[in-house]
């Protein structure tokens, strides 16, 4: 499986399409526990290419889309530009 294009305005736009907006208080992270963005989206795609993953395809989508939109959310200034 290849990795996705994270830049991708279709893809961008399904995912905000399948996961409704939220309006939620904020929380403190420590340093130690936060992971670049590359990291964690590739850990998201390893996550889903394992064949033991056999669940409706429909509930992986949108478990998927809800994992990019957390990560892509959160500030996280280990790999801002």
């Amino acid at each position: 499986m290849t990795k996705l294009d994270y830049t991708n305005s279709s893809l961008k736009a399904k995912y905000k399409t399948i996961i409704k907006d939220q309006d939620l208080s904020k929380v403190t992270v420590n340093d130690n526990e936060k992971r670049s963005r590359a990291e964690l989206l590739d850990m998201v795609e390893e996550l889903f290419e394992a064949e033991e993953f056999m669940f409706n395809q429909d509930f992986v989508e949108k478990f998927k889309a809800m994992l990019h939109i957390i990560i892509k959310s959160t500030n996280n200034s280990i790999d801002d530009s």
